[in-house]
């Protein structure tokens, strides 16, 4: 039986590109048994709910951090990236962490994220980038 991670946080006033914490994990929840199968995994929740706009101030996710350096884990699944790296420093940092412990790291928007080379990681956050500028650009509209 594999052991997964969810993380969940709730978006940030004016974040248009996250799910409601109630939606990310439901569909989290689907893609897990699409991916592995019912019943065929174990699936430990970190669930953000107070908006945090950098990785120091999100006690979920050093909890999450904390318990992935202490168990086996297979995999970390997101709704977005962008629940997990609010920035391109905090990707070098968590994706760090999680590729030094073989883990692997799924948006079920984005599908797989490749933490395997600095040129993945590198284009990875290039993303995360031009989806922070369009945010701010839409915030800005409103």
């Amino acid at each position: 039986m594999k052991t997964i991670a969810a993380y969940i946080r709730r978006a940030e006033p004016g974040e248009p590109t996250l799910a409601a914490p109630e939606e990310q994990e439901r569909e989290i929840r689907q893609y897990a048994i699409t991916r592995y199968g019912d019943g065929k995994y174990k699936m430990e929740l970190f669930r953000e709910l107070t908006p945090f706009n950098r990785v120091d101030g999100r006690p979920a996710l050093h909890r999450m951090l904390e318990w992935l350096g202490a168990h086996s884990v297979a995999a970390v699944l997101v709704h977005r990236a962008s629940c997990l790296f609010r920035t391109m420093e905090d990707g070098v940092v968590v994706g760090d962490f999680l590729r030094s412990h073989g883990v692997e790291l799924v948006s079920v928007v984005e599908g797989e994220i490749d933490l395997a080379t600095v040129e993945k990681r590198l284009f990875g956050n290039v993303e995360r980038l031009i989806e922070q500028h369009y945010a701010k650009r839409e915030k800005k509209k409103r």
